[in-house]
């Protein structure tokens, strides 16, 4: 009888124990899942395609003008980055939609896709910051593809003050 109480003592505290980690790691930061697609523009130049959904725009949304119009450049060049190899910042464009983003992979049509040229073979750093101000920024690490990939989505994992 002893043996059992012993037993379901050490039981419960593991119970317990493997609650709170699988809370801890249920309740972290998951990052972010954005989809990309890869198209060729030349024999060295990859377009680099990124679905915005409107997701995104909800956490910090673009200011607008005095009749009410977002200012989509200034709210891209305040949450996408990204860099070459040396640090020099890119800049990414916008458009409407791409014919890229029609996959069912998509996980849904984006509010607007945005799209910079990046030479093959060469690594990039990506990095959206989700909110203006706030420390919560989110890094994807990417060597470009020698060749044109349908859309799917990556994850950009949450980058800490000694990654940035």
């Amino acid at each position: 009888m002893k043996g059992i109480i012993v037993f379901v003592v050490l039981l419960t505290i593991c119970c317990f124990a493997g609650g709170l980690y699988f809370g801890y790691q249920t309740s972290k930061d998951q990052g972010h899942q954005l989809a990309m697609a890869f198209s060729d523009v030349s024999a060295e130049i990859m377009q680099v395609q990124c679905g915005v959904g409107t997701s995104l725009t909800m956490f910090d949304p673009p200011k607008t003008n005095s009749r009410g119009v977002p200012l989509w450049p200034e709210w891209i060049d305040d949450h996408f980055t990204v860099r070459d190899a040396d640090g020099k910042k890119l800049l990414f464009r916008r458009m409407g939609t791409s014919r890229l983003f029609l996959d069912d992979r998509a996980a849904g049509s984006p509010e607007f896709v945005l799209h910079v040229d990046l030479k093959k073979g060469e690594t990039y750093t990506f990095d959206y910051l989700e909110v203006r101000g706030e420390d919560k920024l989110y890094r994807y690490v990417l060597t470009i593809p020698n060749e044109p990939e349908k859309v799917r989505r990556h994850l950009f994992e949450r980058c800490f003050d000694e990654d940035a």
